[in-house]
């Protein structure tokens, strides 16, 4: 939280001093539009990670089982852990930086700026080096490219919340099911699952980490699109 803190006290303080605003640029105030942006994003991305969660359980015949009895306490850190994380990097990538480059330069290269800066900060937050040109290829595209998306819902919406409710989305709904330690497979876990060919792994891995973000620009573009139409009798 302080860090949270620290960072709306520089955009604030950047807003004022050099761009004569108020201190909500980044449109973290909660507004009716705003809220029903956050809830529209979560819930669009939670289909798509349920859905790629489904498809990849068919493809590799993998079941799962309930956590008994499910930690609920367990459950309501892991939603404070991952919303505090996702605001973090919301308001350094989606926020901050993506607000000072729009007023820098053209839009779209702060969008692709942005977007490579995030990617490249998940080689870290991952541990990637050392793992393989690969693997970090794969990290720094598929996180890179949420990124980018991301970017253009801050820009498409000039809030925050809607990127942020995205983010969050995702690495919630992924530790129900998946990831290490204290806040991953929170609620279900694996018991059996079919291995797959190299290729086949490729394509799993190549879809479930592009699908989202490709079904997502289309969401946002045709929600944006049809707010631009004008109203008729």
């Amino acid at each position: 939280m302080l860090g949270i803190a620290l960072l709306l006290a520089l955009s604030s303080s950047t807003a004022y001093f050099i761009y004569g605003k108020g201190w909500d640029i980044l449109g973290i105030l909660p507004t009716q539009k705003r809220t029903l942006y956050f809830f529209l994003g979560f819930l669009l991305v939670a289909i798509l990670c349920l859905l790629t969660i489904l498809f990849e359980s068919v493809l590799c015949s993998i079941k799962w089982k309930i956590n008994q009895p499910v930690n609920f306490s367990l459950l309501k850190k892991a939603v404070s852990y991952y919303f505090i994380a996702a605001f973090t990097e919301e308001l350094v990538f989606r926020g901050f930086l993506l607000y000072m480059l729009v007023k820098t330069i053209k839009t779209e290269n702060a969008k692709i700026i942005s977007a490579v800066c995030f990617g490249l900060y998940h080689w870290f937050s991952y541990e990637m080096f050392g793992a393989g040109i690969i693997p970090m290829t794969y990290v720094f595209i598929i996180t890179g490219l949420a990124g980018y998306i991301w970017a253009g819902a801050f820009v498409k919406s000039g809030t925050i919340w809607l990127a942020l409710a995205m983010h969050f989305s995702w690495n919630l709904i992924q530790s129900l099911f998946k990831g290490k330690g204290p806040y991953g497979s929170i609620v279900y876990h694996q018991i059996s699952r079919t291995e797959l060919s190299d290729l086949n792994n490729l394509f799993l891995s190549l879809f479930t980490g592009i699908f989202p973000s490709v079904i997502m620009y289309l969401g946002l573009h045709l929600y944006f699109s049809a707010q631009k139409e004008p109203q008729t009798a």
